[in-house]
């Protein structure tokens, strides 16, 4: 017995459902994709399919970077692997970074070596942080900020207002002795 691969269309003209081939299951097919478009959206350290803004803020000097595809990061404060959309924020005290120029960087960020003040991290899709104190797998959508990264050694008062959707309202200001943090503004 014959199978009928013909069905009448609406007209009464016949159309031909055949398959032309094994389709790909889903699960392969997504697998197929991601393998595809990785390659095209890629950054390391800063590098690649990246892009940047540099912000200043009251007292602070802020980095935020965006990038789409796989990202591999080896900074000392900020080490892993992230695979679909990444922000990252970096804050900085304004006179730490005296050469880093405000502005738009697209395909490369200028991100400094030393540890920030403020880091904030979202991601949606895959992220394996390597970072002490943060060593974390994660799968779906994450958010993260460490905020007053001070060294052990540091002293003095430090004023931190930080909005990571607001990025141009930061307030980063730090005083050392009596003297100055008399004049330490409300």
């Amino acid at each position: 017995m014959k199978s009928n691969s013909t069905q009448s269309g609406a007209a009464g003209r016949v159309r031909d459902v055949r398959r032309t081939g094994p389709a790909l299951p889903l699960p392969r097919w997504c697998v197929l994709c991601l393998v595809a478009l990785a390659p095209a959206g890629c950054a390391v350290n800063g590098t690649g399919l990246i892009a940047a803004e540099v912000i200043e803020s009251d007292g602070a000097r802020i980095v935020e970077t965006q990038s789409l595809g796989v990202a591999v990061r080896s900074y000392r404060h900020d080490a892993g692997l992230s695979l679909g959309y990444s922000r990252r924020v970096y804050v900085y005290p304004l006179d730490s970074l005296p050469d880093l120029e405000p502005g738009r960087y697209i395909f490369w960020t200028p991100v400094p070596e030393p540890e920030p003040t403020v880091f904030h991290a979202e991601t949606v899709g895959g992220e394996v942080s390597a970072t002490p104190p943060i060593w974390a797998v994660s799968l779906g959508y994450r958010s993260l900020s460490l905020l007053a990264w001070t060294p052990a050694d540091a002293d003095g008062i430090r004023r931190l207002r930080f909005m990571p959707d607001m990025l141009d309202r930061t307030i980063l200001l730090h005083c050392q002795g009596e003297d100055t943090c008399a004049e330490f503004p409300p």
